[in-house]
């Protein structure tokens, strides 16, 4: 019998690929990850962290198999719901961090605001994939993932040009950044 890819990945998907085995792994290697970045429990202590981290894994993937969570609060469908998204925001990141480097541009002048930008992008999608705040209809048309891909395409050319045509005679470019955060540091 010979499969095509797309149904190797069905298959996985019905052997719990996409709610089970993804979620676990991306909250395991995230938990385990802020652990040893933190050291709250000291610097050698590898394997709590693994304990504390399959542990966690574990309490959001189980109420999710077997449906203790409330429809419409499930860790699982909230992370699945929002990782395209998410994946979106990090393409559009790497994108900018190339156009910087083509111009030759410094990244560490735009981190702290791309790295706000980038949280504040998150955080809304998350809280959207949770339905915490109601859809407004003036808005709706964020929604459109379409609409979504344009946006971020037309930030992402819109930083290049403005890269690209921003001198450092006239205060604009990476050094007008610089230079605006200086002035709202003081």
């Amino acid at each position: 019998m010979v499969f095509n890819l797309e149904q190797i990945l069905q298959l996985w998907a019905s052997w719990g690929l996409m709610d089970v085995i993804l979620p676990f792994i991306l909250i395991f290697a995230v938990v385990f990850a802020a652990l040893q970045k933190v050291k709250i429990f000291g610097k050698k202590n590898e394997r709590v962290h693994i304990i504390i981290a399959l542990v966690l894994a574990f309490a959001v993937v189980i109420p999710h198999v077997t449906y203790m969570y409330p429809p419409e609060a499930d860790v699982v469908d909230i992370i699945n719901t929002s990782l395209p998204q998410i994946a979106v925001v990090i393409v559009a990141i790497l994108m900018m961090m190339v156009l910087v480097g083509l111009v030759g541009e410094e990244w560490e002048a735009l981190k702290g605001l791309v790295g706000l930008i980038s949280v504040l992008v998150l955080v809304y999608i998350f809280i959207r994939a949770a339905n915490i705040i109601p859809s407004y209809q003036l808005l709706y048309w964020l929604e459109n993932p379409a609409v979504q891909s344009i946006l971020v395409l037309l930030f992402g050319f819109g930083l290049a040009i403005w890269l690209i045509t921003g001198g450092k005679d006239n205060g604009s470019g990476v050094d007008g950044v610089l230079d605006f955060f200086k002035k709202i540091r003081k």
